[in-house]
């Protein structure tokens, strides 16, 4: 690929994941970040187009956190160059790479702009782990915390998860057993509320939760992109 086909392709991606609906809260930042995914600006011009554009945002930001977000636009770009033909993408591909982008305008923290660029990476290179599910998991990309997608990415696997008074972490058939007002019960009961976790069966008078497929979706997601 000719270097004038490679910058093509940079414009393409970066035109269609600004065009998404799905990053319309984050428009203007979007928008004024457009120069940065191609190259054509440095970390600072976000953070300056963001304050002329949302002059509150200069009370409220600091400057470590423009900094941060220009460099996850820009390393997202260089991981997505090469590897994904705009060309190909689907639908469900260009939705959660979007709602990737756009939920890195509402966060801080290093960790959760990682696992964002994972799920955009992830969507690119390989399609069929968002097949048919690109909405909810664009959901679940901005809802999750980082500890909730760690406590998943860990744990999925347990066949059962369930909240009782216990010695033991896990039972001798792979179940979790969750102590009561522990932070993995906090972890639990938001990963409940977000339908991550479904009531299956009981073990006596305690409900036993199974993991829902989408659950594993967003690991494969997150590890196709790692």
């Amino acid at each position: 690929m000719s270097e004038g086909e490679k910058r093509l392709t940079a414009s393409t991606v970066t035109e269609k994941i600004l065009r998404h609906p799905g990053a319309g809260a984050a428009a203007a930042v979007v928008g004024s970040g457009a120069g940065l995914l191609l190259g054509d600006a440095s970390p600072t011009a976000l953070a300056v187009g963001a304050a002329q554009l949302l002059p509150w945002l200069t009370g409220v930001l600091p400057a470590l956190h423009a900094q941060r977000q220009c460099e996850f636009l820009e390393d997202l770009q260089q991981q997505l160059h090469g590897r994904c033909d705009p060309r190909e993408v689907n639908e469900d591909q260009y939705t959660v790479i979007c709602e990737a982008v756009a939920a890195s305008f509402s966060t801080i923290s290093s960790e959760k702009l990682s696992v964002l660029k994972a799920a955009a990476i992830g969507a690119a290179v390989a399609p069929e782990t968002v097949k048919a599910h690109a909405t909810p998991l664009g959901r679940l990309l901005r809802d999750l915390s980082v500890v909730e997608v760690e406590f998943i990415v860990a744990k999925v696997g347990a066949p059962g998860v369930t909240i009782i008074g216990s010695n033991e972490p896990e039972s001798a058939d792979g179940r979790l057993y969750v102590r009561p007002d522990s932070p993995d019960e906090y972890v639990v009961s938001g990963l409940i509320s977000l339908g991550l976790l479904y009531s299956k069966e009981s073990t006596w008078d305690t409900p036993m939760y199974a993991w829902s497929p989408m659950a594993r979706k967003l690991v494969d997601l997150l590890k196709a992109g790692a």
